[in-house]
């Protein structure tokens, strides 16, 4: 809180607690609270008056009582006065509640009914239109379409930008999802290569249906084929260091084929 704001803060406590305490002692009309606060001090201040001096004193000088009324009223109202000190801050707080309270009540009743300019009416010819009514409904036609424009083009921002995230959302599940097929595709051709191991034949025949399925219900036929086509895949050295089985080439070919087409897919996303 700045020094100015500290200022303004506790002038506005100030105001409040003096107010409140002139609409306790009877500024803001009369009420029973009111005229117990104008009387218990003087019959009070009177009561003590009359133990101490003694009724003779009281008809001797019918002044001094007023003046010891007087005192019980000023320290009635200096009472007063701090207890609303006290209570000041709390209703400030409770009238600013109150207030924002009402503002967003208002504010959802004019998001809730937001009026077309079709529903603005013009004069009636039987009601004498002068030019400042005709420019006032007008305007108010031209402020209604601009708010309705602001308001259409706010959702359609938001609906992109729903759709954008749901985007990349998709496209991180499915870099996920590819590199898990990759992950298995690496260690079959492990296997295939190694030709002391027999091909395994079931395991890659269901690891290329299942990629094929995937490919098929989340990027599209386009790439099923493209993940089958030996174009642009080296296929040469497969028997240069030590000559392979054909069933073990084929198998090789089919893992190689397909893994080199991940790694592409996997970039594209």
């Amino acid at each position: 809180m700045g020094f100015f704001d500290f200022w303004h803060y506790w002038g506005l406590v100030w105001a409040r607690a003096f107010w409140d305490t002139l609409g306790l002692f009877g500024a803001d009309g009369i009420s029973y609270v009111q005229v117990l606060a104008w009387v218990l001090p003087a019959i009070a201040t009177g009561a003590v008056y009359i133990h101490n001096e003694g009724a003779e004193a009281m008809r001797r000088d019918y002044f001094k009582p007023l003046k010891f009324a007087a005192y019980g009223y000023g320290l009635a109202a200096s009472v007063a006065f701090v207890l609303m000190l006290i209570r000041a801050p709390y209703a400030l707080d409770a009238d600013a509640r109150e207030r924002a309270k009402a503002a967003m009540i208002s504010d959802s009743v004019v998001f809730q009914r937001t009026p077309h300019a079709g529903d603005i009416k013009l004069p009636s010819s039987s009601e004498p239109a002068t030019t400042d009514a005709i420019k006032g409904v007008v305007n108010d036609a031209v402020r209604i379409q601009t708010l309705e424009g602001e308001l259409n083009a706010a959702r359609e921002e938001a609906k992109q930008l729903r759709a954008k995230l749901d985007g990349r959302s998709r496209r991180s599940e499915l870099r996920e999802q590819l590199t898990r097929f990759a992950e298995v595709g690496q260690k079959l051709d492990g296997i295939v290569r190694d030709d002391h191991s027999p091909v395994p034949r079931q395991e890659i025949n269901k690891w290329i249906g299942d990629l094929e399925m995937f490919l098929e219900r989340t990027l599209g036929h386009s790439y099923v084929v493209r993940s089958r086509s030996t174009q642009g895949v080296s296929l040469s050295g497969y028997s240069s260091d030590r000559p392979f089985t054909p069933e073990r080439i084929h198998a090789m070919t089919e893992v190689d084929v397909r893994l080199f087409h991940l790694n592409h897919f996997i970039a594209e996303q």
